[in-house]
């Protein structure tokens, strides 16, 4: 028995080394497909501990078949989830939100009526996917998407227009430190904007260059009311700026359609992140919901709506 039982315990410990080894050899794979470099080994030996968790967290979710979408190893995968949230946050809190939801007293509001789904992608109103960079400026490639797609729809030219401009010139809000996409509204509503071919995106803040060609100029915006079926309305006519709670599975996001998130009551959410919805409705891979400004990692993301 005694003999059993240390056999057993040396085919565990076995495999414990032979998962760790494998664990190491994939963080060194990874660590050179992101270039990724440590000031010692003190902090290497750190970051694999991470990139282990990070890498089981990932397998486990994986095998459990979650239906519509996959996580995977990416350029954020040797941090914790508080190191991404406090390196890649890019949101001030915003005062002006309510909860979604509605009041069983009032009269519901007369709906309009919508077309059964949207893709302003395919209606021309939608450019590229930028990266961000390690410029905490979510707020700046959001809102100007928002304007890109309402100049293109007013028959103007489709143009990417300069996030750059916004971290550097709109003193209200504070460039790579976090923004406010409401006060962005007001600096392009005030000031217009200049195209991001003229004032290009530098990931980093910079001096305001204020006498560049304006590009577009909007007269106002809306705060859509909550409610989905008022964000859908809205999105109906031109994409539309929001701004989202992200968690663990949102830092590991891979390929497919991300349909859940951190939902919840607003007290208990962390708003921490901004985005354009550029569409709704379809099935499978037609579901198109967002184009996350976030970095290249992300350029493919699509999701339902839950918001």
């Amino acid at each position: 028995m005694a003999m059993k039982i240390n056999t057993i315990t040396a085919l565990l410990i076995l495999c414990a080394l032979s998962s760790a080894a494998q664990t190491k050899t994939k963080h060194e794979q990874w660590m050179d497909d992101f270039k990724r470099t440590y000031a010692d080994e003190v902090e290497k030996e750190k970051r694999l501990n991470i990139f282990a968790d990070n890498l089981a967290y990932i397998e486990k979710f994986n095998s459990e078949d979650n239906g519509t979408y996959k996580l995977g190893l990416n350029q954020f995968s040797d941090l914790t989830y508080e190191e991404f949230v406090a390196l890649h946050s890019c949101i001030k809190h915003e005062p002006v939100m309510v909860e979604s939801g509605f009041n069983v007293t009032a009269k519901p509001p007369k709906r309009k009526r919508v077309p059964p789904s949207m893709d302003w992608r395919q209606g021309g109103a939608v450019t590229n996917v930028k990266d961000q960079g390690d410029c905490g400026s979510c707020w700046a490639f959001a809102t100007t998407a928002a304007v890109e797609g309402i100049l293109k729809i007013e028959k103007k030219p489709l143009i990417s227009l300069s996030a750059q401009e916004l971290v550097d010139c709109d003193k209200e809000n504070d460039g790579c430190s976090s923004g406010s996409i409401f006060k962005a509204f007001d600096y392009m509503k005030k000031n217009g904007i200049a195209k991001d071919d003229d004032y290009p995106y530098k990931a980093i803040v910079g001096e305001c260059l204020s006498n560049i060609k304006r590009a577009g100029k909007i007269s106002g915006y809306v705060r859509v009311a909550p409610g989905e079926q008022n964000l859908l309305e809205a999105v109906a006519k031109q994409p539309v700026t929001i701004i989202i709670a992200t968690d663990e599975k949102f830092r590991d996001y891979k390929s497919g359609i991300f349909g859940n998130g951190p939902c919840g009551p607003k007290q208990t959410l962390t708003f921490n992140h901004a985005v354009v919805v550029i569409g709704y409705g379809g099935k499978g891979e037609n579901i198109n919901m967002e184009e996350l400004q976030h970095g290249s990692l992300f350029s493919k993301l699509i999701s339902l709506t839950k918001y």
